[in-house]
């Protein structure tokens, strides 16, 4: 990582508390990347040596403020809102690549519906609305987290770390990172709730574009509910459909709240 992106955001602190009231994505230091008009391949977007230290919460629906129309539905869940301790979600065209960020804060999702997302560094790689994909990547070095994590789908580093194989063909890494926080959700995990390369218009998934986690470790409990219609927990990945999974583990417990 050399600075020379075409974005660079680096060394931020942030130290405050952050409300969302039927809000889509917050985040610590950037709520979205929204760049889905940029069709430059070698784009880039650099978030280093970032850190948040304060809580997050978000309550309520954030469909309410679109009219009733979900950000997202994949497999029946509706992705209201998200948050995270650096970035909210991404939408956009553009190479992300965040380095050594962390963070220590506290972050919980109220909203309605099992589709809510946090994460510890992103919420959500859900590229699904953009309509002329460049295929990005997105890609997590050396970053950690220390804050409780609470969603529906929650992950130390990522709530949602997924990608459209029929449009993204960039392979995309989380590399050298760790989780330290207790992560509660529907779906949680250490490293990320979800993680792999599915067909987000109702297909099968789709191996080869190398969704790769490797060298991560999780020492957080992870617990996931166990009243919901789909509950799963993981020390690493709460569910996993990518294609390499590598010299990772996980020390923290794993359980079923009721």
């Amino acid at each position: 990582m050399d600075g020379s992106g075409d974005v660079l955001i680096s060394n931020c602190a942030v130290d405050v508390e952050i409300y969302g009231n039927n809000s889509p994505f917050v985040a610590g230091v950037v709520g979205m990347i929204n760049a889905e008009e940029q069709t430059d391949t070698s784009f880039t977007v650099e978030i280093s040596g970032c850190r948040n230290y304060g809580y997050i919460n978000i309550q309520g629906n954030a469909n309410d403020i679109y009219g009733g129309n979900d950000w997202d539905i994949i497999n029946g869940a509706q992705f209201t809102s998200g948050a995270s301790g650096i970035l909210g979600i991404i939408k956009s065209s553009a190479n992300i690549n965040i380095y050594k960020c962390g963070n220590f804060g506290d972050i919980t999702v109220d909203s309605i519906g099992e589709g809510s997302t946090a994460g510890g560094i992103i919420a959500n790689t859900n590229l699904r609305e953009i309509s002329n994909y460049v295929n990005p990547h997105i890609d997590i070095w050396s970053c950690y987290n220390y804050g409780n994590i609470t969603a529906g789908f929650a992950g130390g580093i990522a709530g949602i770390y997924e990608f459209d194989p029929s449009v993204v063909e960039a392979p995309s890494y989380i590399t050298a990172s760790y989780n330290v926080g207790n992560i509660y959700g529907n779906v949680a995990g250490g490293i990320a709730a979800t993680c792999g390369t599915w067909n987000f218009w109702g297909g099968p998934y789709i191996s080869g574009i190398n969704t790769i986690v490797r060298e991560c470790y999780n020492v957080g409990s992870i617990d996931a509910d166990s009243n919901m219609t789909t509950s799963l927990a993981g020390g690493i990945c709460g569910m996993f459909f990518g294609d390499t999974l590598s010299n990772c583990y996980n020390i923290g417990l794993i359980g079923w709240n009721s």
